[in-house]
Protein backbone atom coordinates (compact mmCIF):
# COMPACT_ATOMS: atom_id res chain seq x y z
CA UNK A 1 0.00 0.00 0.00
CA UNK A 2 1.28 3.62 -0.75
CA UNK A 3 1.23 5.95 2.06
CA UNK A 4 2.15 9.95 2.06
CA UNK A 5 2.98 10.65 5.84
CA UNK A 6 3.35 14.32 7.17
CA UNK A 7 5.19 13.90 10.53
CA UNK A 8 4.54 17.24 12.30
CA UNK A 9 5.34 17.82 16.25
CA UNK A 10 1.89 18.62 17.04
CA UNK A 11 -0.05 15.81 14.84
CA UNK A 12 0.87 12.75 12.18
CA UNK A 13 -0.92 13.20 8.92
CA UNK A 14 -1.62 9.84 6.69
CA UNK A 15 -2.46 9.95 3.54
CA UNK A 16 -3.65 6.84 1.12
CA UNK A 17 -6.03 6.05 -1.72
CA UNK A 18 -8.97 4.75 0.91
CA UNK A 19 -8.54 7.97 3.58
CA UNK A 20 -6.62 10.48 5.07
CA UNK A 21 -6.62 10.42 9.31
CA UNK A 22 -4.11 12.23 11.57
CA UNK A 23 -2.87 11.13 15.24
CA UNK A 24 -1.36 13.27 17.65
CA UNK A 25 2.18 13.15 17.86
CA UNK A 26 2.48 11.63 21.39
CA UNK A 27 4.68 9.03 22.59
CA UNK A 28 4.05 7.63 25.97
CA UNK A 29 5.83 4.55 27.80
CA UNK A 30 4.10 1.56 28.56
CA UNK A 31 3.71 0.89 32.27
CA UNK A 32 2.98 -3.27 32.60
CA UNK A 33 1.68 -2.82 35.96
CA UNK A 34 -1.44 -0.96 33.68
CA UNK A 35 -4.41 -3.06 33.17
CA UNK A 36 -5.82 -1.59 29.68
CA UNK A 37 -7.28 -2.73 26.43
CA UNK A 38 -4.73 -0.58 24.72
CA UNK A 39 -1.91 -3.05 23.06
CA UNK A 40 1.47 -1.41 23.05
CA UNK A 41 4.26 -1.59 20.36
CA UNK A 42 7.59 -2.73 21.26
CA UNK A 43 10.45 -0.89 20.24
CA UNK A 44 13.98 -0.86 20.81
CA UNK A 45 13.55 -2.88 23.94
CA UNK A 46 10.39 -0.94 25.44
CA UNK A 47 6.78 -0.95 24.79
CA UNK A 48 5.59 2.62 23.64
CA UNK A 49 2.09 3.89 23.49
CA UNK A 50 1.01 6.26 20.48
CA UNK A 51 -1.35 8.84 19.71
CA UNK A 52 -4.39 9.77 21.75
CA UNK A 53 -4.10 6.69 24.00
CA UNK A 54 -0.36 8.20 25.34
CA UNK A 55 -2.43 11.20 26.78
CA UNK A 56 -2.85 8.93 30.04
CA UNK A 57 0.62 7.31 30.33
CA UNK A 58 2.50 9.03 33.07
CA UNK A 59 6.06 8.85 31.26
CA UNK A 60 5.95 10.50 28.14
CA UNK A 61 8.58 11.27 25.33
CA UNK A 62 8.44 14.93 23.62
CA UNK A 63 9.04 14.68 20.08
CA UNK A 64 11.10 18.48 20.78
CA UNK A 65 13.82 18.43 17.71
CA UNK A 66 14.74 16.45 14.67
CA UNK A 67 17.21 13.87 16.37
CA UNK A 68 14.14 12.67 18.50
CA UNK A 69 12.00 12.59 15.62
CA UNK A 70 14.05 10.93 13.40
CA UNK A 71 14.75 7.91 16.25
CA UNK A 72 10.89 7.58 16.94
CA UNK A 73 10.19 7.55 13.73
CA UNK A 74 10.09 3.79 13.09
CA UNK A 75 7.78 3.17 16.13
CA UNK A 76 5.36 5.94 14.28
CA UNK A 77 5.41 3.68 11.03
CA UNK A 78 4.43 1.15 13.11
CA UNK A 79 1.69 2.52 14.43
CA UNK A 80 0.56 4.17 11.43
CA UNK A 81 0.72 -0.07 9.89
CA UNK A 82 -1.26 -0.80 12.96
CA UNK A 83 -3.79 1.74 11.92
CA UNK A 84 -4.07 0.74 8.56
CA UNK A 85 -3.81 -2.90 9.11
CA UNK A 86 -0.87 -3.47 6.36
CA UNK A 87 2.44 -4.76 6.79
CA UNK A 88 3.95 -4.00 3.76
CA UNK A 89 3.66 -0.07 2.95
CA UNK A 90 5.64 1.93 0.60
CA UNK A 91 6.02 5.38 2.03
CA UNK A 92 6.64 8.90 0.79
CA UNK A 93 7.35 10.88 3.70
CA UNK A 94 8.16 14.80 4.42
CA UNK A 95 10.89 16.88 5.68
CA UNK A 96 10.59 20.46 7.65
CA UNK A 97 13.14 22.27 4.83
CA UNK A 98 15.54 22.85 7.49
CA UNK A 99 15.72 19.26 8.16
CA UNK A 100 15.51 18.23 4.55
CA UNK A 101 18.41 20.54 3.99
CA UNK A 102 20.44 18.35 6.98
CA UNK A 103 18.83 15.56 4.57
CA UNK A 104 20.62 15.68 1.47
CA UNK A 105 24.20 17.23 3.67
CA UNK A 106 24.31 14.24 5.86
CA UNK A 107 24.90 10.37 4.90
CA UNK A 108 23.66 9.88 8.84
CA UNK A 109 20.26 10.94 8.35
CA UNK A 110 19.62 9.58 4.77
CA UNK A 111 20.78 5.92 6.24
CA UNK A 112 18.39 6.65 8.60
CA UNK A 113 15.78 7.45 6.42
CA UNK A 114 16.99 5.00 3.66
CA UNK A 115 13.17 2.34 4.09
CA UNK A 116 11.20 5.32 2.74
CA UNK A 117 10.86 5.48 -0.89
CA UNK A 118 10.81 8.45 -0.94
CA UNK A 119 11.46 12.05 0.75
CA UNK A 120 10.34 15.51 -0.03
CA UNK A 121 11.02 18.66 1.84
CA UNK A 122 7.31 20.22 3.16
CA UNK A 123 5.78 22.54 1.13
CA UNK A 124 6.73 20.39 -2.15
CA UNK A 125 4.00 18.01 -1.30
CA UNK A 126 1.03 20.92 -0.72
CA UNK A 127 2.15 21.89 -4.41
CA UNK A 128 1.63 18.81 -5.71
CA UNK A 129 -1.52 18.78 -4.05
CA UNK A 130 -3.22 21.68 -5.33
CA UNK A 131 -1.11 22.20 -8.73
CA UNK A 132 -4.20 21.01 -10.89
CA UNK A 133 -6.05 23.56 -8.95
CA UNK A 134 -3.92 26.36 -9.45
CA UNK A 135 -3.49 25.90 -13.36
CA UNK A 136 -0.07 26.99 -12.63
CA UNK A 137 1.24 28.68 -16.21
CA UNK A 138 5.14 29.05 -17.64
CA UNK A 139 6.62 31.85 -15.71
CA UNK A 140 4.47 31.57 -12.97
CA UNK A 141 5.37 32.29 -9.24
CA UNK A 142 4.02 30.13 -6.30
CA UNK A 143 4.33 30.77 -2.76
CA UNK A 144 3.35 28.47 -0.33
CA UNK A 145 3.11 28.73 3.56
CA UNK A 146 2.57 25.87 5.57
CA UNK A 147 1.47 26.66 8.86
CA UNK A 148 2.10 24.10 11.71
CA UNK A 149 2.16 24.09 15.04
CA UNK A 150 5.66 25.10 16.33
CA UNK A 151 6.98 26.28 12.94
CA UNK A 152 6.12 27.59 9.71
CA UNK A 153 7.48 26.31 6.38
CA UNK A 154 7.38 28.22 3.20
CA UNK A 155 8.09 27.82 -0.06
CA UNK A 156 8.60 30.22 -3.42
CA UNK A 157 8.95 28.59 -7.04
CA UNK A 158 8.57 29.19 -10.60
CA UNK A 159 7.31 27.69 -13.35
CA UNK A 160 10.50 26.98 -15.69
CA UNK A 161 10.09 24.96 -18.47
CA UNK A 162 7.60 22.77 -17.62
CA UNK A 163 9.13 21.99 -14.20
CA UNK A 164 9.34 23.45 -10.98
CA UNK A 165 12.86 25.88 -9.90
CA UNK A 166 12.74 26.37 -6.52
CA UNK A 167 13.35 30.19 -5.63
CA UNK A 168 13.25 29.67 -1.23
CA UNK A 169 12.34 27.81 1.02
CA UNK A 170 13.12 27.86 4.59
CA UNK A 171 11.52 27.22 8.11
CA UNK A 172 10.47 29.99 10.32
CA UNK A 173 11.05 28.68 14.19
CA UNK A 174 8.71 29.41 16.83
CA UNK A 175 5.99 30.84 14.33
CA UNK A 176 3.73 28.36 14.20
CA UNK A 177 -0.03 27.97 16.00
CA UNK A 178 1.70 27.57 18.98
CA UNK A 179 2.16 31.57 19.22
CA UNK A 180 -1.64 32.54 18.80
CA UNK A 181 -2.36 29.92 21.64
CA UNK A 182 0.40 31.38 23.88
CA UNK A 183 -1.67 35.00 23.04
CA UNK A 184 -4.97 33.13 23.81
CA UNK A 185 -3.42 32.42 27.53
CA UNK A 186 -1.97 35.87 27.80
CA UNK A 187 -5.51 37.62 27.34
CA UNK A 188 -7.33 35.37 29.20
CA UNK A 189 -9.25 37.48 32.20
CA UNK A 190 -7.92 37.33 36.04
CA UNK A 191 -11.05 34.85 37.07
CA UNK A 192 -9.84 31.89 34.72
CA UNK A 193 -5.96 32.45 35.56
CA UNK A 194 -5.87 28.68 36.45
CA UNK A 195 -5.71 27.71 32.97
CA UNK A 196 -2.59 29.03 32.64
CA UNK A 197 -0.85 26.99 34.65
CA UNK A 198 -2.43 23.76 32.16
CA UNK A 199 -0.64 21.86 30.07
CA UNK A 200 -0.17 22.68 26.54
CA UNK A 201 -2.15 19.94 25.29
CA UNK A 202 -5.21 20.65 27.40
CA UNK A 203 -4.67 24.33 26.90
CA UNK A 204 -4.75 23.84 23.03
CA UNK A 205 -7.61 21.55 23.16
CA UNK A 206 -9.90 25.04 24.77
CA UNK A 207 -8.34 27.21 22.35
CA UNK A 208 -9.97 25.22 19.18
CA UNK A 209 -12.91 24.62 20.69
CA UNK A 210 -13.43 28.23 21.67
CA UNK A 211 -14.64 27.19 25.38
CA UNK A 212 -13.57 25.36 28.52
CA UNK A 213 -15.97 23.20 31.13
CA UNK A 214 -15.71 24.37 34.63
CA UNK A 215 -17.66 22.06 37.03
CA UNK A 216 -20.28 21.52 34.80
CA UNK A 217 -20.10 24.97 33.17
CA UNK A 218 -19.12 25.68 29.73
CA UNK A 219 -17.37 28.94 29.58
CA UNK A 220 -17.47 30.65 26.05
CA UNK A 221 -13.95 32.16 25.24
CA UNK A 222 -14.17 32.52 21.61
CA UNK A 223 -13.39 36.46 21.98
CA UNK A 224 -10.43 35.48 23.53
CA UNK A 225 -9.45 33.01 20.68
CA UNK A 226 -10.02 35.38 17.57
CA UNK A 227 -8.62 38.38 19.12
CA UNK A 228 -5.82 35.89 19.76
CA UNK A 229 -5.79 34.65 15.93
CA UNK A 230 -6.20 38.56 14.57
CA UNK A 231 -2.85 39.42 16.69
CA UNK A 232 -1.01 36.45 15.21
CA UNK A 233 -2.07 36.73 11.63
CA UNK A 234 -0.54 40.22 11.99
CA UNK A 235 2.77 38.83 13.15
CA UNK A 236 3.09 36.06 10.92
CA UNK A 237 2.70 38.32 7.74
CA UNK A 238 5.34 41.32 9.13
CA UNK A 239 7.65 37.69 9.84
CA UNK A 240 6.86 36.80 6.20
CA UNK A 241 7.93 39.87 4.88
CA UNK A 242 10.93 40.53 6.63
CA UNK A 243 11.91 37.01 5.34
CA UNK A 244 10.50 36.77 1.56
CA UNK A 245 10.27 40.66 1.00
CA UNK A 246 7.01 41.26 -1.22
CA UNK A 247 6.85 37.37 -2.22
CA UNK A 248 3.43 37.34 0.05
CA UNK A 249 2.24 40.36 -2.24
CA UNK A 250 3.48 39.70 -5.46
CA UNK A 251 3.50 35.86 -6.22
CA UNK A 252 1.23 35.21 -9.14
CA UNK A 253 -0.35 32.36 -6.44
CA UNK A 254 -0.20 31.64 -3.16
CA UNK A 255 -1.08 28.97 -1.23
CA UNK A 256 -1.80 28.59 2.69
CA UNK A 257 -1.96 24.91 3.98
CA UNK A 258 -1.01 23.26 7.20
CA UNK A 259 -3.48 23.03 10.01
CA UNK A 260 -2.83 26.91 10.54
CA UNK A 261 -5.17 27.58 7.48
CA UNK A 262 -7.84 26.81 9.28
CA UNK A 263 -7.32 29.59 11.45
CA UNK A 264 -5.90 32.18 9.61
CA UNK A 265 -8.00 31.11 6.28
CA UNK A 266 -6.20 32.82 3.31
CA UNK A 267 -3.36 35.36 3.65
CA UNK A 268 -3.88 37.52 0.78
CA UNK A 269 -7.67 37.81 -1.07
CA UNK A 270 -7.16 35.54 -3.90
CA UNK A 271 -4.74 32.89 -1.67
CA UNK A 272 -5.91 29.15 -2.29
CA UNK A 273 -7.22 26.89 0.76
CA UNK A 274 -7.12 23.33 -0.37
CA UNK A 275 -10.10 21.02 1.28
CA UNK A 276 -8.77 20.33 4.66
CA UNK A 277 -5.22 22.05 4.34
CA UNK A 278 -3.97 19.95 7.29
CA UNK A 279 -3.22 16.79 5.13
CA UNK A 280 -2.38 18.83 1.86
CA UNK A 281 1.36 17.76 2.42
CA UNK A 282 0.92 13.73 2.48
CA UNK A 283 -1.89 13.91 0.02
CA UNK A 284 0.94 15.24 -1.88
CA UNK A 285 3.69 12.69 -0.87
CA UNK A 286 1.19 9.94 -2.12
CA UNK A 287 0.73 11.61 -5.37
CA UNK A 288 4.42 12.02 -5.71
CA UNK A 289 4.72 8.23 -5.08
CA UNK A 290 2.32 7.65 -7.31
CA UNK A 291 3.73 9.63 -10.25
CA UNK A 292 6.96 7.96 -10.03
Amino acid sequence: MKVGLDVGFGHVKVATQERVFKFPSWIGVWNEKDISDVQPISFEGRDYVVGESARFCTQRVELVDFETLLRYLPLIVEYVKRELGEEELEIGVGLAPRHYRRYKDSEEVRKKLSGFELVLPQGFGVLLDVEDELGIEEGETVFVVDIGFNTVDYLLVSKQNGKYFREGMATIERAGVLQAVETFRSILPAELGYIKNWSLSRLVKVFESGQVNVEGEKIDLKSYRERAIETYRTALLSRLKSEVGEAVLESDKVVSAGGGAYLLGKLRKDAYVSSEPEFSNARGFLKALELR
